[in-house]
């Protein structure tokens, strides 16, 4: 069961359907209700090459349709990617079950740029992962962390290329910022912003004519943000970018780390030891990698110690024991969740091998959870 957002439909399901076939598995996926058009061309041409019927079936709907298909007693795999809220119903909705799962959920990356960065390279990357798709990504860099010391210089570019922007047809080649999704995103992108005014952010959106109908929303950045504000912590999902200051290297680890969410981030410094540095006191749940996306890894914890999952590799960290809560994680490696397929805890110690052999408990969430390594 494949359960596939609105952002990158055709993607999406192309990343989902594809490897599901390949390892000789039928698959039902429903698209979002606001994008399913791609993916019902996606079944006439499954149709025209003779695919036989069955092996791919199309279920449009909202999230009832999504939920049948999850707790369907047929379906021995959920794939879902979307929201958090989401895709935590459907880890406690499969938890005990002999189901397995994979999220790609929510993230609220962080771009750290130091005072020694190549500044014209980290103003086009600041703009590319935050613009990009109209922020409809969920490793977009919505948050940005500026050294003091070159956060005016910072700002002034950054203000400049936004204004370049071309805003308008997503499908013209020539246009930067397109569309919303829909009228309810719209209204989430614009709640949050207006919640950043009314806490004390300083808004500024890009000088440009929005057209009369549609959705869409100005590139827009915020300065004077604090760590406390609903922009710094919630995921917005839209062309909204929040800059926080930072004066040392450190406090731009605290910062940045300062988010329950992990998926992405990115590192803007001249000096390679700097980001070897830095990037190795990010906390897994937080950022993952060097560079934007480069490194995917699967974290949980249950509030006490916290591991981590990667394609070669499975540590404890003890030293992250305190922090509290589901680090909300993509799932791009080899690691795999899946609830306990006895429906509990085989043994009580946390980080126990669990009975099923391949599975490692990872604490408890309503029910234990196992990474298990292909």
């Amino acid at each position: 069961g494949q359960i596939i957002p609105w952002n990158f439909p055709l993607l999406m399901l192309a990343w989902k359907v594809a490897p599901a076939l390949a390892c000789g598995n039928t698959v039902v996926l429903k698209p979002a209700e606001t994008t399913p058009l791609t993916a019902l061309l996606f079944a006439e041409i499954c149709q025209q090459a003779d695919l036989p019927p069955g092996v791919v079936n199309i279920l449009t709907g909202a999230g009832e349709t999504g939920r049948a298909i999850v707790e369907h007693a047929g379906v021995d795999k959920v794939a879902f990617t979307g929201s958090t809220d989401v895709g935590k119903a459907i880890a406690r909705a499969v938890a005990g079950s002999q189901k397995k799962v994979t999220l790609e959920l929510g993230g609220k990356a962080a771009n750290i740029v130091f005072d020694d960065a190549p500044m014209d390279q980290a103003v086009e990357g600041i703009v590319n992962g935050i613009f990009f798709n109209q922020g409809h990504v969920c490793c977009a860099g919505s948050r940005l962390l500026v050294q003091e010391s070159v956060a005016d210089e910072v700002l002034e570019r950054l203000k400049r290329r936004m204004a370049t922007l071309r805003l308008g047809d997503p499908l013209d080649k020539n246009t930067d910022v397109g569309a919303i999704n829909s009228a309810a995103q719209l209204a989430r992108i614009r709640e949050l912003s207006e919640a950043g005014e009314a806490e004390g952010a300083e808004r500024w959106s890009a000088p440009c004519d929005l057209p009369s109908s549609g959705y869409w929303f100005a590139p827009t950045l915020f300065t004077g943000v604090s760590q406390a504000h609903r922009i710094a912590r919630e995921e917005i999902f839209g062309p909204v970018l929040s800059v926080l200051t930072f004066r040392t290297p450190s406090e731009a680890v605290e910062k940045a780390n300062n988010t329950p969410y992990g998926l992405s981030a990115g590192i803007w410094t001249e000096k390679g030891s700097r980001i070897l540095d830095v990037a190795g006191k990010r906390r897994p749940p937080r950022h993952l990698g060097e560079e934007h996306r480069l490194a995917r890894i699967v974290v949980f914890t249950d509030g006490g110690d916290l591991v981590r999952a990667a394609p070669t590799r499975l540590e404890v960290l003890p030293e992250l024991a305190a922090w509290d809560g589901l680090a909300f994680v993509d799932f791009g490696g080899d690691g795999r969740l899946a609830a306990c397929p006895e429906g509990r805890c085989s043994h009580c110690s946390r980080n126990s091998r669990c009975k099923s052999d391949g599975f490692h408990c990872v604490g408890h969430w309503g029910l234990p959870f196992f990474v298990r390594l292909n």
